[in-house]
């Protein structure tokens, strides 16, 4: 802040213009300093770093004592409007927030062209990953829901953490509608912090919470100047920050990926295989790390006023793990990306084997060990099928060691494919297996069945549900017999007249079922439905409590 830069404009309005500015970019913030007194505390810390200004100059006894006397008459009118003046800011958007959608001329698909479409434009906090456009995983998701929000006009104010690069989030904020606040990390890869897997997933988890802690004590400060709608978190449960910001912050909408207590269930299921693939004590640790966070989420999640759930069966575990309201469930799952998957034309007969695929983690609970029995049952289809294993373990759970058992003849481990060569590699395949005992969604089904590629799924794995029988089979979790015989007709059916249009089947359902257009649109609905009831909280309750009892 430049406030003793000699000039007409008073030290009042410099310390209005400092606040405006760290009220526009909250990130800027230093930490740890309330906004209201940072250009106090700035005025102070310089008298520190100069006591006796400039002597090297040579300035005379006169002109020293005049800038310590300014400077003086500065930091008490710093203080003295930090005391008197700091509540006149409050709820004036002009000075804090970007123009509504409305006047920046960009129109989305509701609020446009009918009086029925319009709607009142809410705001916004978003709590989760760094959305990035064309990115795999949960970025990728969050950058296709946040386009589809803000299209819808709604107005979002994104509190990101992280190493990201700056562009990127420099890009985010040009966005109509959108403001980027954003703490930085120092958390890196390659450190003698982050060279274990384990110690890296608990040294990363540890810099994300301060990260998510220092962005809710500026999420609080600006929902209590201009207060938001909803805060939306994506991907996580948790919610970070000291307890009493906490119970200061806007209704949420909580929208998560995974929760810890079905990790938890099954790493104690398959206790057998870690402690062949890991050893004793490693998966015994991770159990007590899930156990606390399971705890946790317990917790948070009951702040909720709603919780957009992944899938079905999704909900119905959070339900019966951590005592949810059914009715406090919706429905939304991930959006596909469907212009970067997408079929690719055959312009030659195959003859090479059928390319089975299976995509994911090599970790817990993707049901591993199934396929690999499944490759040796099929030994009499060597030639005809081959199994392509592509992925990675996580930083908590390698099963690697169980691929060890793969039949040479029909299977292939192909390990890390990076997510553009995996855009190319999916639709060359011509089936995607995802046998899964509890998988939330399945970003890689809803991707094969964008290239066309059918699918063989359990009943457990969220991205199979409502899916059409023409381009896909569920059976039950665990059961490799109905794995088997699922995959066998598979086989018969690609090599049949039924293939083409199998194919046809399966793009047709990904555009049907997830496309970002309809998977968003519970997401807007929940946010409004939610915001709406914002002013209709008394004095004096939390409005997670109304909420609680009126959706």
């Amino acid at each position: 802040m430049e406030l003793t830069t000699p000039g007409r404009v008073s030290s009042a309005q410099r310390v209005r213009d400092e606040w405006i500015r760290l009220l526009r970019f909250p990130g800027s913030r230093p930490p740890r300093w309330p906004t209201r007194w940072v250009p106090l505390l700035e005025l102070i810390a310089l008298r520190r770093r100069h006591p006796s200004g400039n002597e090297a100059e040579g300035r005379v006894e006169r002109g020293r004592t005049r800038r310590r006397a300014d400077h003086v008459a500065q930091i008490v009118v710093a203080g003295w409007m930090g005391l008197f003046s700091w509540r006149r800011l409050w709820g004036d958007e002009r000075l804090i927030l970007r123009p509504p959608l409305g006047e920046t001329g960009e129109k989305g698909p509701m609020g446009t062209g009918s009086r029925e479409g319009k709607r009142r434009s809410i705001r916004v906090a978003y709590v989760g990953p760094t959305p990035r456009k064309g990115a795999g995983g949960p970025e990728g998701a969050a950058w296709l829901v946040l386009d589809e929000l803000r299209r819808s006009g709604v107005r979002l104010d994104l509190y990101l953490t992280g190493a990201e690069d700056r562009t990127e989030t420099a890009a985010l904020g040009s966005l109509p509608g959108v403001k980027v606040i954003r703490v930085s990390s120092v958390w890196r890869w390659n450190r003698w912090y982050s060279r274990n897997d384990f110690v890296a997933m608990v040294t990363g988890m540890g810099s994300t919470s301060l990260g998510r802690r220092r962005l809710v004590n500026l999420l609080v400060e600006q929902h209590k100047l201009v207060p938001y709608d909803v805060m939306y978190q994506f991907s996580t449960i948790e919610v970070f920050g000291r307890r009493r910001d906490r119970r200061k912050l806007p209704t949420m909408v909580l929208h998560p990926s995974v929760h810890a207590a079905g990790e938890l269930r099954w790493m104690w299921n398959e206790r057998a295989l870690s402690r062949r693939c890991e050893g004793w004590l490693r998966p015994r640790l991770v159990m007590c790390w899930f156990l606390f966070r399971s705890r946790r989420q317990r917790r948070d999640i009951g702040r909720a006023a709603l919780v957009l759930a992944l899938s079905s069966a999704f909900g119905r575990h959070l339900s019966e793990d951590y005592g949810i309201d059914p009715t406090r469930i919706r429905i939304a799952p991930n959006p596909i990306d469907l212009e970067s998957f997408r079929p690719r034309r055959q312009v030659t007969p195959r003859e090479e084997p059928l390319r089975i695929a299976l995509l994911g983690r090599i970790s817990v609970r993707k049901g591993l060990e199934l396929v690999v029995e499944l490759s040796t049952r099929m030994r009499d289809l060597a030639g005809q099928v081959q199994f392509e294993i592509v992925g990675d373990p996580s930083l908590w759970s390698d099963y690697r060691r169980l691929l060890d058992d793969l039949d040479p003849t029909t299977a292939i481990v192909r390990g890390h494919v990076s997510y553009d060569e995996l855009k190319e590699w999916i639709p060359t395949c011509d089936l995607m297996l995802q046998p899964a005992k509890y998988e939330p969604f399945g970003l890689t089904v809803g991707e094969a069945l964008a290239c066309g590629v059918p699918v063989v799924v359990t009943s457990e794995v969220g991205a199979g549900e409502n899916l059409s029988e023409a381009c896909s089979i569920r059976i039950p979790p665990c059961d490799v017999d109905a794995l088997e015989e699922a995959v066998r007709e598979m086989v018969i059916r690609l090599n049949s007249p039924a293939r083409g249009p199998m194919q046809a089947a399966a793009r047709s359902e990904a555009e049907r079922l997830w496309s970002a257009a309809s998977t968003t649109l519970p997401v807007i609905e929940a946010l409004h439905s939610v915001g709406a009831l914002r002013t209709d909280v008394p004095a004096g309750l939390q409005p997670n409590e109304t909420l609680l009892r009126e959706v």
